[in-house]
């Protein structure tokens, strides 16, 4: 929820408009996601203020909360479009809150032993509850991100794209760095070796499904870039206004998701993505090229590639919410949670065979 007219007096920045003269834009309906017209407007804000990626700024949101402004993760304080945790947030207002219009909060926040702190406790659940805001967690996710993008650029003396800032987001802008550097120097080094704590809590991501073999990172990079890329290609119509293959969405259910992930943090960032609903649409997208965000659904390489296939299904389990999890969310959870995403997966596999014959069918029918 928006929080309205703060306490000292600052208009809401993202208070709601109705029609296109006002700036909002209309629902729609892209990739299995339902996309709120106001949130839409705000990412879109976002980008151009800050010069960082509007697709990668659309994939990175439907990946953490389906675009869904309430969500609030299970095991932890994350919270809203981007899923910042109460600390991260805290510090993202402190730092860049002046130069969006947030200098008040800004402020008000004090830097302490214990971290960022606020004397006032209404007013600290104030500024936590900005990050159900979509137009300020839109732009404070901007530059998080970008943030994120130049301490990888920095350490690695490379431009990176939406790939490299996503894995920003799941291992901490340090950790990419160590990762990244891995791939460059050893692809074929197992990632689990490398990053033994991420890997106890993400075996689906360090570890084959089938097998139990070990990833490399240069198996896990890739999995992270084909989903980062094809989402902001699915995405990156409706940078300009236009609709592309969004269509109207239909009426929003009013039940807020809940979240299971912990949020943009600088350490580990838990994830398994959900598989989409029965109903959900399929968008056939093109690479492109990363950050912390994410990127799409189809999974045409799972028939062929059995070592990433997995890595492909995982990618084609989030259109319905954000579906991340923790471990303690998978203890919680038990065997029958872990049965029912095993065949999810094994779902969303047969489902990308039969895509990926439909489509060498109608390549074939077209030479």
């Amino acid at each position: 929820m928006a929080v309205g007219n703060s306490a000292l007096g600052q208009k809401n920045l993202s208070q709601k408009t109705t029609g296109a003269k006002g700036g909002r834009d209309a629902d729609v309906q892209v990739a299995g996601y339902k996309i709120d017209g106001d949130v839409l407007s705000s990412i879109r804000g976002a980008a151009k203020k800050t010069g960082v990626n509007f697709s990668y700024l659309m994939a990175q949101a439907a990946q953490e909360s389906s675009f869904n402004t309430d969500a609030k993760a299970s095991s932890s304080s994350a919270t809203g479009l981007y899923q910042f945790l109460d600390s991260t947030w805290m510090q993202m207002v402190k730092e860049h809150g002046g130069k969006h219009g947030l200098g008040q909060y800004a402020n008000a926040i004090e830097i302490g032993r214990s971290g960022y702190t606020v004397r006032d406790p209404k007013l600290k659940q104030e500024i936590l509850d900005l990050r159900k805001d979509a137009k300020i967690a839109a732009v404070i996710g901007a530059e998080f991100a970008l943030g994120n993008k130049e301490t990888l650029e920095r350490n690695l003396n490379r431009a990176v794209g939406g790939a490299e800032m996503y894995l920003a987001h799941f291992l901490g802008a340090q950790g990419a760095t160590k990762f990244l550097a891995a791939v460059d120097r050893n692809a074929d080094l197992p990632a689990a070796k490398l990053m033994p704590e991420a890997a106890a809590s993400n075996r689906n991501v360090f570890y084959d499904k089938e097998t139990g073999r070990p990833r490399t990172v240069g198996e896990v990079f890739r999995m992270f870039s084909r989903s980062i890329e094809k989402k902001a290609e699915s995405f990156a119509s409706l940078e300009d206004g236009g609709m592309g293959g969004a269509v109207a969405a239909g009426p929003r259910a009013g039940k807020p998701s809940v979240s299971t992930m912990q949020g943009p943090r600088q350490d580990y960032v838990r994830f398994l993505p959900q598989a989409p609903s029965a109903d959900s649409e399929t968008v056939v997208a093109l690479p492109t090229g990363l950050s912390n965000a994410t990127f799409l659904t189809m999974l045409t390489i799972a028939a062929l590639e059995t070592t990433e296939g997995v890595g492909d299904a995982l990618d084609k389990k989030d259109a319905d919410g954000d579906g991340r999890v923790t471990a303690a969310d998978a203890r919680a959870g038990g065997r029958q949670d872990q049965e029912t995403a095993n065949a999810a997966l094994e779902k969303g596999l047969r489902e990308a065979r039969a895509a990926e014959a439909v489509q060498r069918f109608k390549s074939a029918t077209l030479l």
